[in-house]
């Protein structure tokens, strides 16, 4: 199983302001496995496309079976 972890950084502004950063429409592709064989589709908490507030991740697994060349 690999995971591929994406995490908005920007600093959380104070509870009074609204500077907070969001990133819209996140979305994490795999895009150079070079395995023998296939690597699954990516599973995301929260899903393909949400929005992270500040210091929220987002997290993708995928599985992948190691074949002999």
């Amino acid at each position: 199983t690999y995971s591929f972890v994406a995490t908005n950084t920007t600093p959380k502004a104070p509870t009074n302001t609204t500077l907070n950063t969001n990133l819209t429409n996140v979305n994490i592709t795999e895009d150079a496995f070079s395995g023998v064989g296939d690597m699954s589709s990516l599973s995301c908490t929260p899903a393909q496309g949400s929005t992270l507030a500040s210091g929220a991740t987002m997290t993708c697994t995928a599985t992948y079976v190691v074949q002999q060349a």
